[in-house]
């Protein structure tokens, strides 16, 4: 479900409702597009977007070797988004488990260009 509104000057006005019954198992996606009018980009005005994707708990028993190979594919997935604009320096993984959870505490030491261009101009005044 999608429940959509309009915000002038920090006034919601809303135009949608939230349809059907709600799970009480949901996520929220707040999604705000801000408006421009000839290339004024500081306007007063966006349209901003709930979506609610609802989901199940499911219980799931697994063997504690495939929920460490769970875990260590999930911290690969992490890694490969961390690291599509850095480079890794060093990294340590360290690994337990109980009786219920695999903890995987991975730290990663990463060099990323966060600079940007800007122009700007002087004066001689």
């Amino acid at each position: 479900t999608v429940a959509k509104y309009y915000k002038i000057y920090n006034f919601p006005i809303k135009f949608s409702l939230k349809y059907g019954n709600q799970s009480e198992f949901y996520d929220t996606i707040e999604k705000k597009e801000k408006l421009s009018f000839l290339g004024i980009s500081d306007l007063p005005f966006e349209i901003i977007s709930n979506v609610y994707y609802e989901y199940k708990i499911v219980p799931v028993t697994l063997s504690t070797s495939e929920a460490v190979d769970l875990a260590f594919s999930r911290l690969r997935q992490e890694m490969d988004n961390y690291l599509k604009n850095a480079e890794l320096i060093s990294k340590t993984v360290t690994t337990s488990y109980d009786n219920q959870c695999v903890y995987i505490v991975c730290r990663m030491y990463c060099l990323e260009d966060i600079a940007f261009e800007q122009e700007f101009f002087l004066s001689n005044n």
